[in-house]
């Protein structure tokens, strides 16, 4: 019951804040700033997975 409200909730708050974003954006939204917007994410993915790699190791139990 509970992980399918948990479940539920998100999905909920992924559909409204897309809604809100389309609101906010209007016609601002166009392909280059799209494109813009995913490589920017996509590098800052892939610095996050580059210093992931220098984190010390998990001590043995």
């Amino acid at each position: 019951m509970a992980a399918s409200t948990y479940y539920s909730g998100r999905y909920l708050g992924g559909v409204l804040g897309a809604s809100l974003a389309g609101l906010v954006l209007g016609d601002a939204v166009n392909r280059g700033t799209v494109a813009l917007g995913f490589g920017l994410l996509a590098t800052v993915a892939i610095g996050v997975a580059a210093v992931s790699t220098l984190l010390p190791s998990r001590p043995p139990r």
